[in-house]
């Protein structure tokens, strides 16, 4: 059974509404991002096909997804597409059009903000801009700084900011490996030569297809089919180390992309229960909590947002307790009213899945807006945010 998973929708942008957002729940605070990934959904029939998917790229707002797919019906042999959030799962896929697509593999896309600017790989293996006018992406143009005479170039990832980026690179002169990633910065609206990551992430095989967090600390890429992650601490790139969680397989993962939040994982995939081929998929932030496997009772206390987020129905959260305590477990808005109490009292050790409908204490549905899920106990609390779409 497939099923769809919403997009994780960057909270705000403005530090006015973070501190409205602080001030409104006392103790507020994001769980930190370094935990273990949870079970990944299959975007949906949507989405993908028979053929493959591989490569996604979001909005900041994550209501607008643009990914590559060799299914029929296309100008070339992989075409890029693009597909809007409903409220409830991915809506149907529209070919970009003949400004951006051509006759041979369109690739790897990459969007800035709002998705007004699109990065991708043309069918010369060089790097490619859109522009996109009243929802339409206009004729590409041949990002030419990038690019190198004898060289393969795919795979952009742009900073939320759109100067810096992540790109792979094959062949290129000055490289470690088969594959090495790539990063290039923009300056006064031009972007420069790019200059080789080096170690400890390339070596001499294949590292490639990377992206960035929103705030540029976290390197997401795949390394001979798994993915892996490395942390910039003081200006410099540590050791990568494989994902944890239940993102990487013994079949193929490529292509990571994080949501602008950092709540949920997209990545490709040719893992069994697909539709056929690659599939894109998403795996949600766990929080902190460890793998929920049998008999497995977690070390941590953590709260976590399964999906879907936004929410128009009913979501899933994950509550991990490593004892048994009494839980006060509710729902607040924006400006610090409880709307739902989900849970008051004992609860026992263990990972705990429990089902949201997106309504109030007297059952009737939330307006749409921003809201936390707060789970405390005695001396801790938890909070983690919500979007609710109407």
């Amino acid at each position: 059974m497939h099923r769809s998973i919403a997009p994780a929708t960057w909270f705000a942008t403005s530090a006015v509404a973070l501190a409205l957002a602080n001030a409104a729940i006392p103790g507020f605070s994001i769980a930190p991002a370094h935990a273990a990934w949870g079970e990944p959904v299959n975007l949906g029939a949507n989405v993908n096909t028979a053929a493959d998917e591989y490569g996604a790229a979001l909005t900041s707002d994550g209501l607008l997804l643009v990914f590559d797919s060799s299914r029929p019906g296309g100008s070339g042999k992989q075409d890029l597409y693009k597909s809007s959030w409903t409220g409830s799962a991915w809506g149907p896929a529209t070919n970009l059009g003949s400004g951006v697509n051509s006759s041979g593999v369109e690739y790897a896309p990459s969007l800035i903000g709002t998705g007004l600017t699109l990065y991708f790989t043309g069918n010369d293996w060089d790097l490619y801009t859109s522009t996109q006018v009243s929802g339409t992406f206009g004729a590409r143009s041949k990002v030419t700084p990038l690019n190198t005479v004898g060289s393969e170039e795919w795979a952009p990832s742009v900073s939320a900011d759109g100067n810096t980026m992540i790109l792979t690179a094959r062949q290129r002169p000055g490289g470690q490996g088969k594959h090495d990633l790539w990063t290039a910065q923009r300056v006064s609206g031009v972007w420069q030569a790019p200059i080789n990551v080096g170690s400890p992430i390339n070596g001499v095989g294949d590292d490639y297809a990377g992206s960035l967090n929103a705030a540029g600390d976290v390197l997401y890429f795949a390394r001979s089919g798994d993915l892996y992650q490395s942390v910039k601490v003081a200006g410099v790139w540590q050791a990568p180390t494989l994902l944890d969680g239940l993102v990487n397989t013994d079949y193929y993962e490529t292509h990571p992309v994080l949501s602008a939040d950092g709540l949920t994982l997209y990545f490709g995939s040719e893992r069994p229960d697909g539709f056929g081929g690659y599939d894109i998929w998403a795996a949600p932030l766990l929080n902190g909590a460890d793998s929920p496997e049998a008999g497995l009772l977690p070390t941590r206390i953590s709260l976590a947002i399964a999906g879907p987020n936004p929410v128009a129905t009913d979501t899933r959260l994950e509550l991990a307790l490593p004892r048994a305590e009494s839980i006060d477990l509710a729902v607040f808005a924006l400006d610090g009213r409880r709307v739902r109490r989900m849970h008051e009292g004992p609860m026992a050790a263990g990972h705990h899945p429990l089902s949201f409908d997106a309504r109030d204490d007297s059952g009737h549905p939330l307006p749409g807006g921003i809201y936390f899920v707060r789970a405390a106990g005695a001396e801790w609390h938890h909070t983690a945010k919500l979007l609710v779409v109407r």
